[in-house]
């Protein structure tokens, strides 16, 4: 009989952990967890969860060194209460969340269609987006790799792929920090990153996109001209070593999309900024990102007629037509969706084309209807007051 164990990484989360739990309450058969020092009461939050609804519970303690080990940490201690619990590893699947993370269970998962060696679920933030490495199974060998944006490898030369249907993981609603504490943030980050990547010779695409999304957040916060010119340069220099040593389309596609990004922040030409992005569509034209960025820009500057020129194509390419993926690279969804129609609705708006501004909008209030849950509350009411 299949069954699933949850293991996760914790560090005073008293006022989220409890609600974590409850979401994955109801596929949960063992729960174990690695506290790296909390103060505020977290370790017995979870042990006390565990005797309330009668799940396995375990909470390990370890100093906090990296991400990375944190979980190794936690997933090892997993392995050994499988064993003293006499469960058949064959049997047995590991997951993991974290704290502030929610499950969704649209529809309950039956255990016993468990086959595959790893199962991708969707994480959902906001109107995006991205593929997770969720359950694994334990036979498989499994473990946790890098010390900050780590991720679940395997020790089999081959494994077994699937996808979850019927769930969710919803992300919490990014916080709000003042540039000072971003910075603070990502610039340790990412020195946990560049010493990784300096001692490791088979880093790759994965890596180097992180550390590039780190100094391009960095240079972003920054108002100071030369240490934005700083740390977008670092952030260039990665995303350059990806389009010139990678295989990865979707890694090109967004490094790519990343210095059109970089370009216009930093005021380059419209010529540039054109070029830039449309060079992030050549590498992968089944995605509608760069294209967004085209046009999110001509409409910023009312340059209509070329945000047309961009809209019309991108609703004929992308309208309900999102990609799938394996990779952690983030999907704006809202704009395959239905963020395309409105946008093309303005659009035409701005520039006298009636009919086509009225056959987006009926689209989009025909999407609205047939698709509430692509939309939050806030955003129907917005579509609601358009009028050609």
């Amino acid at each position: 009989m299949n069954k699933l164990a949850l293991h996760f990484i914790c560090k005073n989360e008293s006022s989220s952990v409890r609600d974590m739990l409850l979401s994955v309450l109801p596929i949960s058969d063992l729960i174990v967890a690695n506290d790296t020092g909390s103060t505020d009461g977290t370790q017995g939050i979870i042990q006390a969860f565990g005797e309330e609804f009668g799940v396995p519970t375990y909470v390990v303690e370890r100093p906090f060194d990296d991400f990375g080990q944190s979980r190794n940490f936690a997933l090892d201690r997993l392995r050994e209460v499988v064993r003293e619990l006499g469960w058949d590893e064959r049997e047995v699947w590991g997951f993991w969340m974290n704290c502030k993370d929610r499950l969704v269970i649209e529809k309950m998962l039956d255990k016993e269609i468990l086959a595959s060696d790893l199962y991708y679920a969707p994480v959902k933030s906001e109107d995006k987006s991205s593929p997770r490495r969720m359950f694994f199974a334990l036979r498989a060998g499994f473990y946790w790799y890098g010390p900050v944006y780590e991720i679940l490898k395997h020790r089999q030369p081959e494994i077994s792929k699937s996808t979850i249907d019927g769930l969710y993981v919803q992300k919490a609603p990014k916080e709000i920090l003042p540039p000072e504490k971003i910075i603070k943030k990502y610039e340790r980050n990412a020195q946990f990153l560049d010493l990784f990547i300096r001692s490791e010779p088979n880093a790759g695409s994965y890596w180097f996109y992180q550390i590039g999304l780190m100094f391009e957040r960095i240079g972003a916060e920054y108002k100071d001209a030369a240490q934005k010119e700083k740390y977008y340069d670092l952030a260039s220099y990665y995303f350059k070593k990806i389009l010139r040593n990678s295989s990865n389309v979707e890694y090109k596609f967004n490094a790519q999309l990343q210095l059109g990004v970089i370009l216009e922040d930093q005021g380059g030409t419209p010529e540039d900024i054109q070029a830039a992005y449309l060079a992030a569509y050549n590498i992968n034209p089944e995605r509608a990102e760069s294209i967004r960025q085209l046009i999110a820009y001509y409409m910023a500057k009312e340059w209509w007629d070329y945000a047309y020129e961009y809209s019309k194509q991108a609703l004929e390419l992308f309208y309900l037509n999102a990609p799938s993926s394996t990779t952690s690279i983030v999907s704006d969804d809202s704009f395959y969706n239905w963020r395309v129609l409105e946008w093309h609705f303005k659009i035409c708006s701005q520039i006298g084309k009636v009919e086509e501004a009225t056959a987006a909008l009926i689209e989009l209030k025909k999407t609205t209807s047939e698709h509430p849950e692509f939309f939050t509350k806030g955003k129907l009411d917005r579509l609601a007051h358009y009028r050609v």
